[in-house]
């Protein structure tokens, strides 16, 4: 378990380099009452891009072999 951890942390440091991102973008945007694309953009890139391509390599061998929970963090 803890070596499996220690390989998530350092993709959950990483992570929160784009999420911080992210999130300044849209509180800004929200300042300015542009509130509609950003919800369209969310939810795309969260959804079909985000989980469709974490279960991909987390779970398939279509693309790089299945990588288990490093697939879904990548």
């Amino acid at each position: 378990v803890l070596a499996l951890a220690a390989g998530i942390m350092v993709l959950a440091a990483l992570y929160q380099l784009s999420d911080a991102i992210q999130v300044v973008s849209a509180c800004a945007l929200r300042g300015m009452k542009i509130t509609k694309p950003v919800l369209f953009i969310t939810l795309i890139a969260y959804w079909p891009i985000g989980f469709g391509l974490g279960a991909v390599l987390g779970l398939t061998d279509w693309l790089v072999p299945a990588m288990g929970v490093k697939g879904f963090w990548t």
